[in-house]
């Protein structure tokens, strides 16, 4: 009897045991299947030639590879809140959006401050540096999660001290996961 009562229990408890890291382990586990890495080339102008909002300064095309998938579209948005120091400028929560063919979007939130600097010597000419977290996306990316970089050479000119203008490469890498 005595044999019985302890081979339930053990049963009973290893059961509770796999139920337990299942459920604790399983959201772990799930968020990280389905990276892929994603890298991208973009040529974007100031000001942005098709803002998706009003807030909107840079815009571009974008060309780049999921895992082994071409994509291609448009990304738009802004630098967010600009510190000016004397050769460089950081921006936090700047926010972009990537529209790609078919529909499917994602957004990313400039969360760490980006840095661009302007060399001495050689004013309009500067070096973008940041780096990005997705908060949202539509269709395929309605559950994607991940982080991309980039960087970029560019130029911003201003003809009269109010507008300006400016060109810049981007190129981007990063993990997104979670795609449909």
């Amino acid at each position: 009897m005595k044999r019985r009562i302890v081979r339930a229990l053990t049963i009973v408890f290893a059961f509770a045991a796999v139920t337990f890291l299942l459920t604790s382990l399983g959201p772990q586990v799930h968020a990280q299947q389905g990276c892929a890495d994603f890298r991208a080339l973009a040529q974007l102008v100031l000001p942005s030639e098709h803002p998706l909002s009003d807030t909107d300064s840079w815009g571009g095309a974008v060309w780049g590879t999921l895992g082994s998938e071409f994509l291609t579209g448009y990304m738009t948005g802004n630098d967010g809140n600009v510190a000016s120091h004397k050769n460089s400028n950081q921006a936090t929560n700047g926010q972009y959006v990537f529209t790609f063919v078919g529909g499917d979007t994602f957004t990313v939130v400039v969360e760490r401050p980006a840095v661009f600097n302007f060399p001495v010597g050689k004013a309009g000419f500067g070096q973008y540096k940041g780096h990005a977290t997705i908060v949202a996306g539509t269709g395929k990316f309605q559950y994607a999660s991940g982080s991309i970089y980039w960087e970029a050479p560019f130029i911003v000119w201003t003809p009269d001290g109010t507008n300006y203008y400016g060109r810049g490469n981007e190129t981007i890498t990063g993990t997104i996961c979670g795609v449909q």
